[in-house]
């Protein structure tokens, strides 16, 4: 009788050890064909929602302001990369940022 006590308590042990294991499983799957950025590192536990990748794009980006403070803008061409980042359930993005910047602190 002790044994079969025992063997059940073990078997309850192993269930409860191993769900944070499967529930790690179960996360968001990046979107088809997008990859992390060579350049930022991706947040643990995120996902990408989508990307866009183009070998040539143009656009106006703002880099001043003239002495009427409106805007001066300069035309911008190159390579254009772009990532949807999901954070995991239950975090904001300010979360996550916070948690980011603590972390490079330390």
């Amino acid at each position: 009788m002790l044994q079969r006590i025992c063997f059940w308590l073990f078997v309850l042990l192993i269930l409860a050890v191993s769900q944070p294991c499967l529930a790690q499983d179960e996360q968001a799957q990046d979107a088809e064909g997008c990859k992390d950025s060579p350049l930022v590192a991706r947040f643990p536990g995120s996902h990408i929602n989508r990307c866009e990748n183009k070998e040539f794009e143009q656009a106006k980006i703002p880099v001043a302001k003239d002495a009427d403070g409106n805007a001066v803008e300069k035309d911008m061409e190159g390579e254009y990369h772009y990532w949807d980042m999901g954070n995991r359930d239950g975090l904001s993005d300010v979360q996550e940022i916070g948690r980011a910047s603590c972390r490079e602190r330390v």
